[in-house]
């Protein structure tokens, strides 16, 4: 992610120190990560991008696939994902290959090069078709970045949070939908967006060169740092107890919302019924004080992908647990994701992207 003002974060801060919910200890969560990496390791060949076929019973939602996937993703293997490196290309086509095997539809190429300046980077596109004709020539589409910043100074920022946590979540909910296709009624149109940290690259390319003939976009859901409590970082929670925001929030069964100035209200109570549904609380800026809410806004807007198509009039939705104090740092580690919270995340997105396919309007 480009970055979530600190800021923001405050204001989205909800616990102390000793209200906080219990977390896993290093050790446990580095056996978590670890074992979960081992699971797609142990199975796979040398050729990062060589993955096994899921079983046909795997939940491709449920915490281990999730953290598997963002392990993995988020592993030495891949240096770090730098964008426009080879490294974000064997990454992209890691990503490619699951979602073949998944059988997900293809839009052109599976994977889709750009270039700017002298630099190369590429998108991964899939299209989840409904299993009866859609009843019109419009879209909804899921997008989540895949790289981060690579090595820099001698060091390797794995970006596990940001944002192989979001590519992990696409990557299921993706696959979650192609197994319930027949509740459909629009297609779902999934894009794994290269480039981002240099500035929104392959979701603008996207954007522009998206052709008019094969549909119009209805709404766009960004996922963008989707691992980790509700703004990680017990200072944070304590400073927020002080100013008294959301004292009624657990940051371990919440997440962040944004949405765009021309989502319909139905977008919210949408998104409020599917997380009420699975015991997860969407905290949108409307929710935070007055004094802060429009700050909180400015400060998130235009930093992820979803601003390229709300700039081109395109509603967006953007879910994402807000900064830690991890955010572009080599400690931004897979040992640090809550797999739990992610599954949760990942079900109510599901629900909310097939509501936004059956919307009437």
């Amino acid at each position: 992610m480009l970055a979530v003002a600190s800021l923001a974060g405050l204001a989205l801060g909800c616990r102390t120190t000793a209200d906080s919910p219990e977390r896993a200890s290093p050790s446990q969560a580095e056996a978590q990560a670890s074992n979960a990496l081992s699971a797609v390791a142990s199975s796979q060949s040398a050729i990062p991008s060589a993955v096994p076929v899921p079983a046909a019973t795997e939940n491709p939602i449920g915490r281990d696939k999730l953290l598997a996937d963002a392990t993995f993703l988020a592993s030495p293997s891949f240096k770090g994902r730098g964008s426009a490196t080879d490294d974000e290309r064997r990454a992209a086509e890691w990503i490619a290959s699951e979602l073949d095997r998944e059988q997900l539809g293809k839009v052109g190429e599976r994977i889709q090069p750009f270039t700017f300046g002298k630099k190369q980077s590429r998108n991964v596109v899939a299209k989840v078709e409904p299993s009866s004709a859609a009843s019109e020539r419009s879209l909804v589409v899921l997008g989540a970045h895949y790289d981060h910043l690579g090595e820099l100074d001698g060091q390797t920022f794995l970006g596990a949070e940001d944002n192989a946590s979001g590519t992990a979540v696409a990557l299921g909910v993706a696959k979650a939908l192609q197994r319930q296709r027949e509740a459909l009624r629009r297609p779902v149109l999934v894009v794994f967006f290269g480039a981002e940290e240099l500035g929104l690259r392959g979701s603008n390319h996207f954007v522009r060169t998206w052709p008019k003939g094969n549909g119009t976009f209805s709404a766009m859901v960004n996922l963008d740092m989707i691992g980790r409590p509700l703004v990680d970082d017990r200072a944070l929670w304590f400073a927020a107890r002080l100013l008294g925001v959301l004292r009624d929030v657990d940051p371990a069964q919440a997440v962040g919302v944004l949405l765009s100035r021309n989502a319909p209200p139905s977008f919210r109570e949408l998104i409020k019924t599917k997380t009420e549904r699975l015991e997860l609380r969407a905290v949108f800026p409307e929710d935070l004080p007055e004094s802060l809410r429009s700050m909180v806004t400015s400060l998130a807007e235009g930093r992820s992908d979803h601003a390229p198509f709300e700039q081109s009039g395109v509603p967006t939705i953007f879910f994402s647990s807000g900064e830690s104090p991890d955010y572009h740092r080599s400690s931004d580690r897979p040992e640090k994701l809550d797999a739990e919270l992610m599954a949760k995340r990942a079900a109510a997105i599901v629900d909310v992207v097939m509501g936004l396919s059956r919307r009437e309007d």
